[in-house]
């Protein structure tokens, strides 16, 4: 057992209701009380279970590959991702961005790159990264030319996604990159600081939102507020292009869904990934 906040008290226990979203109605039809649940959660946080509280001070994955290490009293094993690495990033990558304080968008979002990763080493030269296995600042910094020259940035929306400054900023900076290669139709041009350099048959960058159950889009006056707590240069340029991130078509994601669900929605999201020509 795994636990990422509070465990629900004995009060919230007896009133299982106002403790899981969707109350009771969510549940009933197959058959489950609310008795049920809480019998079920009594167990799971009994002594009868291993468990492990997730180390909010890692990033992204790592709290979780900590959490087993810990479980199974093995070493944990190394993230396979350069934004936990310090390594520069590569041109062409597919950036996968969501909430990097909600443990469950981090695992949603790892669902994605897990199930989607054959297929992104396949059409991206620079492979996959999570964007939330970046730690601090500095690292969300050095992904930053990664954003502008990736190949597809898919935005995992969860339900805290839109207070979220680092996806913000990033979802902001996609949209941006985006708008300057679609207007010169010409890929992304490539910052001072990059080292690398895109090769001229790959397309611009094309974001791709998926959201996850959670996830509420946010009305005109919402985006309103979001721009009043990012800090950008041009304000009315980025609430444009935050505007048109929410018309794009999102996939859904559903991180509970059997095998074959999350195998076709993330299907949807590399389809939507250029290809060379």
């Amino acid at each position: 057992c795994c636990t990422a906040s509070p465990a629900p008290s004995e009060e919230q226990l007896l009133d299982m209701c106002s403790y899981l979203d969707g109350g009771e109605n969510s549940i009933s039809e197959l058959g489950v009380t609310m008795e049920h649940i809480a019998a079920s959660y009594r167990w799971l946080l009994s002594d009868s279970v291993p468990g492990a509280a997730l180390n909010a001070s890692l990033p992204g994955v790592r709290r979780f590959e900590d959490a087993v290490s810990v479980i199974l009293q093995s070493p944990a094993p190394k993230t396979n991702d350069m934004a936990t690495k310090n390594k520069t990033p590569q041109a062409g990558l597919v950036v996968v961005s969501s909430d990097p304080d909600d443990d469950e968008a981090t695992a949603a979002a790892a669902i994605v790159v897990a199930m989607g990763r054959e297929t992104f080493v396949g059409l991206s030269s620079g492979g996959v990264i999570m964007a939330a296995n970046a730690n601090d600042d500095g690292a969300e910094r050095d992904l930053e030319p990664a954003v502008v020259d990736a190949l597809a940035v898919i935005v995992v929306l969860s339900r805290k996604s839109l207070e979220s400054l680092p996806q913000m900023r990033l979802i902001m900076l996609a949209m941006e990159a985006a708008a300057v290669a679609r207007d010169k139709g010409t890929p992304t041009p490539t910052p001072a600081t990059w080292t690398n350099s895109i090769p001229n048959d790959v397309p611009p960058l094309e974001v791709i939102p998926m959201n996850t159950p959670s996830f509420t889009f946010p009305s005109s006056a919402e985006l309103d507020d979001i721009m009043s707590r990012v800090m950008v240069k041009d304000q009315a340029a980025a609430h444009a292009n935050l505007k048109e991130f929410f018309k794009i078509i999102a996939i859904s994601l559903a991180s509970g869904a059997p095998h074959n669900v999350l195998a076709a929605q993330v299907g949807m999201a590399t389809a939507r990934i250029p290809r060379h020509t």
